[in-house]
């Protein structure tokens, strides 16, 4: 199964970024730099088609540009997939590139396994899951299950469609 967060820079908790640097002993000395870039409500202009300016606050998130941000948001979603992982079954792994998601389990476990990753890194990192990027494989075939094709009409990719995805390489069915 393949997540993928919605603007996972511009909607990651703040609060999360903190709490996870300060937790972690050898980043604490982070703190001042992280609270310069992020403490303060991050304020941008934006000029619409009449020429009028806008000011845009932005209290949650970073910034794509920011070369901090990639290590910044993984330490922020890290205590989430911590939890999300507790809450799997033993032989279901979990597996991250960023925001992209990657979870191996049992078909009938697949539902499962996607809310309780889904909810976990909405709860602690403030990233919803981008349901129209939502792929499950299935080694098996078959029909969907019903939960599942509620989510969308793109999300299952069973053996028998012929699709074969580019991490497959990693060793993940």
């Amino acid at each position: 199964m393949s997540l993928d967060g919605v603007g996972a820079f511009d909607h990651v908790k703040r609060a999360a970024v903190f709490k996870g640097v300060y937790q972690n002993e050898k980043l604490r000395p982070l703190l001042p730099l992280v609270a310069m870039l992020y403490g303060p409500v991050s304020q941008f202009l934006w000029t619409d088609a009449e020429g009028n300016t806008h000011v845009v606050e932005q209290a949650d998130g970073g910034e794509q540009g920011d070369p901090l941000m990639l290590g910044l948001y993984s330490i922020a979603q890290h205590g989430a997939l911590v939890d999300a992982d507790s809450k799997l079954l033993p032989d279901e792994k979990l597996f991250s590139f960023l925001d992209d998601l990657y979870i191996t389990c049992h078909r009938k476990r697949a539902y499962e396994a996607f809310r309780v990753v889904a909810d976990s890194v909405q709860e602690h990192a403030g990233v919803r899951t981008h349901l129209g990027k939502l792929r499950v494989w299935c080694n098996g075939g078959g029909a969907a299950p019903e939960e599942l094709r509620a989510l969308g009409p793109d999300v299952w990719r069973a053996a028998n469609q012929r699709r074969r995805t580019a991490w497959l390489f990693l060793g993940l069915r």
